[in-house]
């Protein structure tokens, strides 16, 4: 069965399509940031994917990238998401990929500071913060004081910088070559060095979607005030299937499920 693709209008196997499809919609439901990465990677050679354990294992387990060869994207996946994948960052939709079947997953709303982002990228930052906030409080108000309160990476508590590889919050690059993140094994790291320390060549990094939610949520400046708050000017309700309404959050046409921004494990 032949179909035209979203966009381009080019003819492709609708049934081949639709299989690689449902895995970009795997990936977006379950690590979302894991899906930016993707998008960027596939719209951009050149872009280094950002080096947490998670991501590098979520695309390389689902055959999204070649591990050897640079985690390049598979062409027939980034025609595929030129396709469907429309914004940037926490703004990107995920579209239906067929001409006659092309309606997005979800719509944007409005942050509280008066940016435009997709709910479902969102709330996957969201209960990454909130997972750090609650299990890991010491780390979670480094991150803050980081972020919002320029607080040099070099005088973070100890032990905050393994918490935040762990999570996929931030990475580390070398310096001397600032286009080649390092891809940190947070076992190797810990096997080597117990209480993890920023050497001069080195640089704590961030990942940019995290760093402007954090900005947006984090309430508190000292001890146990540290806290969270709703990232959205006013509250969305959930909805399944239907784009139409303005007052939508999510719209995946799915049962939702909790999940991590970086990702869960691959299905299988």
């Amino acid at each position: 069965m032949s179909s035209k693709l979203r966009k381009t209008g080019k003819p492709v196997n609708r049934r081949a399509v639709e299989c690689l499809w449902q895995n970009l919609l795997h990936l977006w439901n379950v690590a979302p940031l894991s899906f930016i990465e993707l998008v960027r990677k596939a719209r951009k050679r050149k872009h280094q994917i950002f080096t947490d354990p998670t991501t590098l294992h979520n695309l390389v387990a689902l055959g999204f990238v070649d591990e050897d060869r640079g985690y390049c994207v598979h062409d027939s996946y980034r025609e595929l998401i030129e396709a469907c994948v429309e914004g940037k960052g926490l703004h990107m939709v995920l579209h239906r990929p067929f001409k006659d079947d092309d309606k997005p997953i979800a719509e944007t709303v409005t942050l509280r500071n008066q940016i435009t982002a997709t709910p479902h990228l969102v709330d996957g930052v969201m209960n990454l913060l909130q997972h750090l906030h609650e299990e890991h409080y010491v780390a979670f108000a480094e991150l803050v004081r980081h972020v919002r309160d320029n607080k040099a990476a070099s005088k973070l508590f100890p032990g905050t910088l393994e918490v935040l590889l762990h999570i996929g919050a931030v990475e580390i690059i070398e310096w001397q070559t600032p286009v080649a993140a390092l891809t940190w094994r947070f076992g190797n790291i810990l096997a080597s060095n117990p209480i993890m320390l920023l050497q001069n060549h080195q640089k704590l990094v961030v990942h940019d979607c995290v760093a402007t939610i954090l900005k947006i949520v984090a309430t508190g400046h000292k001890g146990l005030d540290f806290n969270i708050q709703s990232p959205y000017q006013t509250e969305h309700a959930e909805s399944n299937g239907d784009t139409a309404g303005q007052k939508k959050r999510v719209v995946t046409g799915e049962p939702q499920q909790r999940r991590s921004a970086m990702g869960v494990p691959p299905k299988n």
